[in-house]
Order: structure tokens, then sequence, then C-alpha cells
């Protein structure tokens, strides 16, 4: 499954690469080709109308592509063969945005459900959590940390952008509603990587619980979702999950259990290293007592 992945995502990358240099020759001339899917792209060059020493030029990269194309496609179709297959890969599929590239990527990458304790580690282990220079009560919080595997990381970036692209899906309104809003107060590329880190705890707990993907559950409470469904395993489709929150956010259990820990120098326990006047001052506030 991994070697197949890898074949077609150099096969991808030549052909964009051949993409690109074909625009870019055109785009020398001042001529330039229509969008569309990169499998029409030698018949919407076509369209266009080359001088014949142009055409001489590109002939050769146009000429590649048609095999090319013609690879991918039977690739594509061994790898919806596997997704049939494999349960734990056609559950993901029901998610809206999620194809059978992305969730038997995603199956290789996690490997075995039983590794990871929650949904909480899994974008940690994809590296699309912020990463953190904390200190004592403060808080700093960076880029993502780019782990892990990039290809599964890219794809479910791309899922991310399919849902927030398509509207008027029932289905992902919910998804789109949330990431929509970090995205008015953060920028759509936060709201990106946010909602493809909430896309792989939902795909964790779907495959770890066997479900298919409900958008009921994401719609409703917590509370209310345990209790229609005791046994349907809801930990990553929560919209209150602390594995799901955006980049920035302030993490206020933590910020409480440092404060706790910090408060605790009174009754003995070490206090942090780098707080020698705080130190000082508890030292001074002992001998006077």
């Amino acid at each position: 499954m991994r070697g197949l992945l890898s074949v077609r995502e150099g096969l991808v990358r030549a052909r964009t690469r051949w993409i690109l240099l074909v625009r870019a020759i055109l785009r020398r001339e001042g001529l330039q080709v229509r969008s569309g899917h990169a499998e029409s792209f030698a018949t919407r060059v076509d369209e266009v109308p080359l001088p014949d020493h142009l055409r001489v030029e590109i002939a050769p990269l146009l000429a590649c592509l048609a095999p090319l194309n013609a690879e991918l496609g039977a690739l594509d179709k061994q790898l919806e063969r596997l997704v049939v297959a494999d349960e734990a890969a056609r559950r993901l599929t029901t998610v809206p945005g999620v194809g059978p590239v992305t969730a038997l990527s995603f199956v290789a990458t996690v490997d075995r459900v039983e590794r990871f304790e929650s949904s909480r580690q899994v974008p940690s282990y994809l590296g699309l959590v912020p990463r953190e220079w904390s200190s004592s009560e403060t808080l700093r919080r960076g880029r993502i940390t780019k782990a892990g595997n990039k290809r599964t990381r890219w794809l479910l970036a791309e899922a991310a952008r399919s849902l927030l692209r398509f509207k008027g899906r029932p289905a992902t309104e919910h998804l789109r509603a949330w990431a929509e809003q970090i995205g008015a107060r953060r920028g759509s590329g936060v709201a990106v990587v946010a909602l493809a880190r909430r896309l792989s705890g939902i795909l964790f707990a779907m495959w770890r619980d066997g479900t298919e993907y409900d958008p009921e559950v994401l719609g409703g409470s917590p509370r209310a979702n345990r209790a229609a469904k005791p046994n349907a395993g809801t930990e990553g489709y929560r919209l209150s999950d602390r594995s799901v929150r955006e980049p920035g956010e302030r993490d206020t259990s933590r910020l409480a259990d440092r404060k706790s820990r910090f408060q605790d120098g009174a009754t003995g326990h070490r206090m942090p290293h780098h707080a020698p006047q705080q130190r000082a001052l508890l030292h001074r506030a002992r001998r006077e007592g």
C-alpha cells in the first residue's frame, strides 16, 4: 500500500512539473491556457493558437502526458480496489472530501489504531499541532511542527480545503461553520490547518470505533451524543474536544495546572527553576515566620 502511494505521488509530481513547464513556455510568448483538470491539459493547449516553433518545443512534453495519465488512471483503480478490500479505509471514505488516496494514506501512516490512546495524539503525530515555547505561566505557540508523514498531512489539508470550498453540503455544514469562524479571526490558512487537524481526529475515532461518518454527531452537544449513543465513541467528533484547539488559543487547563504547581511551593515542593525572585521571597517569609 505504501509503495503504491509513493509511486502515485511521484507520477503526480512529474505531471505537475511538466504542466508548469509548458505553462511557463507559453507565458513567455504572452499565451495562457485556461484552467481545468490535469488530465485535460493537452486538450486545452490545443485550443490555444500556437506558432509552429512553439508547438515543436512543447510537443515532447505533451506526448509524455498521455501515457502518464493512463498510468495514473490504472493506479487509481488499483487503489480503489484496495479501499473496497480494507474495511477501515472504506469507512474513512464516508467522510466528505476524503477519497481513496487520503483514506489509504491515513491508514498506512497510522498503521495500527492501538498505537494511540486517544484522538488527541494523532494530530501531533502528523505534525498538525503548533510548536510551543512555554515558560511558567506564559504560553507561546508558533507554526505547526510539520512532523510525521508529509503526504498524509498534505492530503488532509487538501480535504479541508475541499470542505471549505464546496458549500451547500448538509453533511459538512457544522465542520465548515466551525472552520469559517476560525478563518474570520485568524485567516483562511489557519482555518485550513485547524480543520485538517480536526479531520485527523475524526478519522481516527471512526477507525477506532468501527463507525461511519455521522453529521448528526458533529451537530449535537457532547452530553446529548453520549446519551443517545453511549457506545458510539464520539471522542474525536466533539466540537469541544481539546485536540481540535486552534493554533494560538490559550489552554486554560494547563495554565491552571502550572499555577497550582507554583502555589505548591508553600507546602515544601520544589519551585520552578525559572522563578528566582519568587523563591527568594518564599525563603524570606519562612525565615521571618
